[in-house]
């Protein structure tokens, strides 16, 4: 479990800053993953975020689903 949702982690960070494109702020300490979009995103961009970020919380809810005792999620849009 524990390497499938860091490989989700990565996958997500490296898709929002490599692949999109997007300007993140993106940040690990081993026990929290944080990914703040920046502000002033266009259309397009903003599409691409949303479907990453669906994607990955698609993923990560099918593993809490099977693991409820060990991982916990906090989504908080701001």
């Amino acid at each position: 479990m524990c390497s499938a949702v860091s490989a989700l982690t990565i996958a997500l960070a490296n898709g929002i800053t490599e692949i999109a494109e997007i300007p993140a702020d993106v940040s690990d300490d081993g026990k929290t993953f944080r990914c703040r979009i920046r502000e002033g995103l266009d259309a397009a961009k903003m599409h691409d975020a949303e479907i990453l970020f669906g994607t990955f919380a698609c993923a990560v809810g099918a593993i809490r689903e099977e693991y409820p005792d060990y991982l916990k999620i906090n989504d908080t849009e701001v």
